[in-house]
């Protein structure tokens, strides 16, 4: 598989892993459904996500990417230019999951960002003092502290 960013190469040149190559014949069916779908549950895989700038910037607040991002990727364009096909297959995906009116694009499992790191606190500060602190600021519960 490659990333968003690999498809955005100026020669073109790609090294995808689904089965999309320019000079194989086209899938049809169900074996293009799942090749597609395979194709952008890898775009949004934890793998990905790490090395895809590109995807990443593209991400709204609830991690959403436009459908219409997604389409112009040059492997989902060898695949098909169709994005009503697309949606039909990310439909199937237990990965990854469109919004309410099917034009957004996200991973099912995002962890959400739950680490809070303070800094130039003294060292002399008693650990009750920063959990009262926290506790005032009413974030979640507090489950661990480390200096």
């Amino acid at each position: 598989m490659v990333s968003s960013t690999d498809n955005h190469t100026k020669d073109g040149a790609d090294g995808d892993k689904a089965g999309a190559k320019a000079d194989e014949p086209k899938l049809e069916g169900p074996e293009l459904l799942e090749a597609i779908k395979k194709q952008v549950e890898y775009y949004f895989s934890k793998e990905n996500l790490m090395q895809d700038s590109f995807l990443v910037s593209k991400m709204d607040k609830e991690y959403f990417v436009d459908l219409t991002v997604l389409a112009d990727f040059h492997l989902l364009k060898v695949l098909t230019q169709d994005e009503k096909l697309i949606v039909e297959a990310i439909k199937s995906s237990k990965k990854i999951a469109l919004d309410d009116s099917q034009k957004k694009v996200r991973p099912v499992n995002m962890n959400a960002r739950t680490t809070l790191i303070l800094r130039n606190i003294p060292s002399s500060c008693p650990v009750a003092e920063v959990t009262a602190f926290l506790e005032k600021a009413k974030l979640p519960a507090t489950i661990g502290l480390h200096a």
